[in-house]
Parts: C-alpha cells; sequence; structure tokens
C-alpha cells in the first residue's frame, strides 16, 4: 500500500466492484433488459454501451465507469452467443490450456469502445480527468473556457471513436463483404422473455442488493469531488478517490446478499438462523482478480516516474524550444505529449510538459492557458496499447484483448484527435482575438 499511488489503488477497488457484480448476477439481469429493450444488433449495442460509459466517466473516474460497464459488455456477449447471434470468443483452438480464449470481433468492439469513451467522457470535466488534475494546479480560474472546448472536443471524438470501431471490428458501410452477423429481434425476444423468467424464478435479492449499493457507489463518488472543490469556510476538503471506493468494498465484503437477512440489521427476528454469504466473498477476489494488468498499470507510473527522473522530456522540449514558428512549437509539443502518454502514465507526462510548456509560452507572450489545454487533452489521447491508459488496461484485463487489436483500434482516435485538439485549440484562439 505504501509503494502505490491513489489511482492504482482505484484500480484495484474498481475491480473489486465489478467482480461483485458479476458474482450476484447483476450484469445478466442488466445485459437482459438491455437487450430486450434495443434489441440484438451490435451496432446499437456498441453506440449504448459507449455512450453510457462516456456519460459515467464524465462524472465519475474512468476506472470506474469501465467497472460498471465491462461486467455488462460480457453478459452481453455471453446472452448474444447464447442466442446465436455472434460469438463471444474465437473459435481458434488454443495453444496451451492455461491460455485464455481470445476475444472476438464483437467483443473487441464492446471492450475497446468502453475503455476509449470513458477516456474520452474524462476530457470533458477537468477535474474526472487524470490529466485534468494537472492543468487544475496550474488554472483554477478557467473553468467555463475548459468546459467550451472541452464539450466541442469529447463529442465530436466520441462520434467518430465509435463509427471507426464499428468500421473495423463490425463491418459498418462495408457491405460487399459476407454479413456474419445474422439476427431477427422479433424472433429472439420470446427468447429473452424466457431468460428474464428464469433469472427471476432464480432470486433476484442478490441482485437488487448489488444495484442498490452500485447507486450508492456513484452517488458517492460524484458528491465526494464535488466536494473536494468546493470550498467550505474557505478551507478546501482533500478526499482521495480510493477512499470512497474503499468504502463501497468494505460494505461489499460485509453486506449479505440476501433481504432475508436485512432482519439483523432491522433489529428483528429472522425466521432462521443461519449464515449469509455477502456480496463480495474474499475467495472469489484471486480467481477473477486481473492481478497481472494491475502490474501492468504500474509499469505506466514507473515510466512517468522514470522519465522525470532522465530528463527525456526536457531534451526534447529544449529541441522544440529552437524552434521558430509558434504554431510548429505547439504541434511538436501535442505530438511529444501523445508519444510519451503511450507508455507512461498520462497525469504525470502532462504535468511534466505543462511546467516547461507554460513557461515557455509565458516568456514568448504567448497564452499560457491555450498552451496547456492543448497538452493535457493530447495526453489523454492515450488509446494505442493497454499500457497507455487505467481505462485501457482495465479492459485488455477483462476481455482478455490482444495488443495488436488495440493498437488497430487506436490509431484512428489518436490521428484524429490530435488534429481535432490543434484546430480547435487554434480556432479558438482566432476567435478570441477577433471578437
Amino acid at each position: 500500500m505504501s509503494y502505490t499511488q491513489d489511482s492504482q489503488m482505484v484500480f484495484v477497488l474498481s475491480c473489486f466492484i465489478a467482480i461483485a457484480i458479476v458474482n450476484n448476477k447483476l450484469d445478466r439481469v442488466i445485459a437482459l433488459r438491455l437487450l430486450k429493450g434495443i434489441g440484438v444488433d451490435p451496432l446499437k449495442i456498441s453506440t449504448y454501451l459507449m455512450v453510457s460509459a462516456y456519460i459515467l466517466s464524465i462524472f465519475i473516474p474512468n476506472a470506474c465507469a469501465c467497472s460498471l460497464m465491462i461486467p455488462i459488455a460480457r453478459a452481453t456477449l455471453n446472452i448474444l452467443d447464447e442466442l446465436g447471434v455472434c460469438k463471444a470468443v474465437e473459435d481458434n483452438e488454443l495453444e496451451s490450456d492455461d491460455e485464455p480464449p481470445q476475444p472476438s470481433k464483437v467483443a473487441n468492439a464492446f471492450y475497446i469502445g468502453i475503455a476509449f469513451a470513458a477516456n474520452i467522457g474524462g476530457m470533458l470535466t477537468y477535474w474526472y480527468s487524470e490529466s485534468g488534475y494537472e492543468f487544475l494546479e496550474e488554472f483554477k480560474n478557467e473553468n467555463l473556457t475548459t468546459t467550451e472546448l472541452s464539450v466541442e472536443i469529447s463529442i465530436v471524438l466520441l462520434i467518430f471513436t465509435i463509427i471507426y470501431l464499428q468500421v473495423i471490428f463490425l463491418n459498418l458501410w462495408r457491405s460487399k463483404r459476407p454479413r456474419r452477423i445474422s439476427f431477427d429481434n422479433g424472433s429472439i425476444r420470446p427468447t429473452l422473455d424466457v431468460l428474464i423468467q428464469a433469472e427471476s424464478e432464480d432470486g433476484t435479492s442478490s441482485s437488487v442488493i448489488t444495484g442498490a449499493l452500485m447507486t450508492v457507489y456513484i452517488c458517492v463518488l460524484i458528491v465526494g469531488k464535488f466536494l473536494t472543490h468546493m470550498e467550505v469556510f474557505e478551507i478546501t476538503i482533500n478526499i482521495k478517490y480510493s477512499t470512497f471506493v474503499m468504502l463501497i468494498c468494505l460494505l461489499a465484503f460485509v453486506c449479505p446478499n440476501n433481504c432475508s437477512y436485512m432482519n439483523y440489521f432491522l433489529c428483528r427476528a429472522p425466521n432462521a438462523y443461519k449464515m449469509s454469504s455477502s456480496i463480495l466473498p474474499w475467495s472469489i477476489i484471486p480467481k477473477m482478480m486481473p492481478w497481472n494488468y494491475f502490474l501492468v498499470y504500474g509499469s505506466s507510473l514507473a515510466f512517468g516516474v522514470a522519465l522525470e527522473k532522465s530528463y527525456l522530456h526536457i531534451y526534447l522540449v529544449e529541441h522544440l524550444a529552437a524552434t521558430n514558428n509558434t504554431t510548429l512549437k505547439l504541434m511538436g509539443f501535442m505530438a511529444v505529449s501523445i508519444l510519451l502518454s503511450l507508455l507512461g502514465a498520462n497525469h504525470l507526462v502532462s504535468r511534466l510538459l505543462m511546467i516547461y510548456g507554460v513557461n515557455w509560452a509565458s516568456m514568448t507572450s504567448s497564452d499560457p492557458t491555450y498552451f496547456a489545454l492543448s497538452l493535457g487533452f493530447t495526453s489523454s489521447l492515450a488509446f494505442m496499447l493497454p499500457i497507455s491508459s487505467v481505462s485501457n488496461c482495465f479492459a485488455a484485463g477483462w476481455g482478455n484483448l490482444r495488443s495488436k487489436d488495440i493498437m488497430i483500434a487506436g490509431i484512428g482516435p489518436t490521428v484524429f484527435g490530435y488534429f481535432l485538439v490543434f484546430g480547435v485549440i487554434e480556432l479558438d484562439k482566432y476567435l478570441a482575438d477577433i471578437f
């Protein structure tokens, strides 16, 4: 615990929350009702999951948003596999018995889409993205400008990412290729009704309790972060995210998963004195926890620390500072920010580059706000590798994603996002000079 950062603890505790959702089959209950409501078309489901992850990550950390959406996506894939709509995993034979199955293209679209959407949603409000914290430390009075630009960039980037992932994974607009996914919503709906009825007969008390706890989980994170940045009697309340998530996990460890055992908490005599398992039993955590990707995410933090110690960023910044053209210099800083964020934690990269970028902008009579803002946005364009962001790492761990699939999926949003951020920043500066 002493050698971990707050973001690492949020990652681990968010995995605990996801395990509780899966253990109590809340993910399957939600997935069945989702499919009944919007149908079994993977294109619609992918869009719904990405938009939901985007909205959640506006208000809660990216890892916490993934902890709620990834289990639902996995349950949805399993149900679609049961219905014969699409495969959840590839049919290729495994090289060894210990190797987990590789996800199908539809699974890649769901998992990677949620990870990317959570990362994009974190850009919308500066206090809910890791790189946004660094901007907040430098410019605490630029809330309006930040929000306006964030809305424009994040919404356009989300729309592009949805279309891009559906093109490469779900064959959107590629009508010449044979469509391997076939479905009939009308004929599948009765089957979904039977599955929902079966889940109800098995007992929904654990799902109800877990759902209530997840609702509290979201509300606590939202209220807690507002309190963190709210000055009450000129005193700022500093509370870490991991503290809130740990409290919810402790509740999950002690709260029974059956409504009949709530009599113990209500001081009523229960029908029978017997033990009830908790929402989150410790025995299942080692089996479901992706510990290897916890170490992967830790390595990105280590790279950020090593970057600061090695002064590599200073070497790159000094060469960029020699450029006389301000526009080229800004584009160079943004490119370096994206390059370093591929391997290092984006908030560490953002902090290092903002220090020197803002100093350079101040010395050249340029607006340091736009400069720091562009670095904050581009450092959030961490889509290319599992190590690039906590969202990618979470999705890769729970979906067993391959690095090459994430790289293929991340090329488009990264390149498009780079030019989008540059174009919006330059346009806003131009309009500010005119008006």
